[in-house]
């Protein structure tokens, strides 16, 4: 399953993809489609700082639900959902470069099945496209979304399928070459031959 790690400004209802310092606003990753993905949501609380997102406010939510979708037409269906159930949030610590340890409150969101009928429909033979939204909602026990997170913007790229295996061609040897030569020389000679003759 590929990892793939995102720093987001968590401030606001629409996240905002940021490096890795928070220092800078960065396009979301590329996404393949087929390939297994995890996504690992670090959440910064503003892009100000590096202070991650208090996950004291996360403790109430119960459950989760992850989706992809390039629209928002209820009556449609997503092109790519989470496995709720194994979304978690934990606080991980690593260290920097320069050896400076640092916190992150991240949330953990597998997407196992990347490769659906309605992703195919919208991506079509592209190479790839732009727009997915991501949008991440916690419950809380009694149902009410209590944390929302959308994040637009995402590309998917396609795969390169194919219908079958492709068609070798067979290696041509010197002895292949020779003779083709000396068949062609024997044209040739006939060609004079025939001149010749016509004289």
């Amino acid at each position: 399953m590929q990892k793939i790690i995102i720093y987001i400004s968590a401030a606001e209802t629409v996240g905002i993809v940021r490096d890795a310092a928070n220092a800078k606003n960065i396009a979301p990753p590329v996404l393949i489609r087929g390939v297994a993905t995890c996504l690992k949501l670090r959440l910064f609380a503003n892009k100000n700082s590096l202070t991650p997102y208090d996950i004291a406010d996360l403790t109430d939510i119960a459950t989760w639900d992850f989706v992809f979708d390039h629209d928002f037409v209820e009556t449609t269906t997503c092109v790519l959902k989470a496995e709720a159930e194994h979304i978690a949030v934990a606080t991980i610590t690593e260290n920097d470069e320069d050896g400076t340890e640092r916190n992150f409150t991240e949330i953990t969101i597998p997407i196992p099945v990347m490769n659906t009928v309605e992703l195919a429909n919208w991506l079509g033979t592209q190479k790839s496209k732009t727009g997915l939204i991501g949008e991440l909602v916690g419950y809380s026990a009694d149902g009410v979304a209590t944390f929302i997170l959308q994040i637009e913007n995402f590309t998917i790229r396609n795969r390169l399928t194919h219908a079958g295996d492709p068609t070798e061609i067979p290696d041509v040897g010197l002895a292949q070459i020779n003779t083709m030569i000396d068949q062609r020389l024997d044209e040739r000679i006939g060609d004079v031959e025939d001149v010749l003759a016509g004289i």
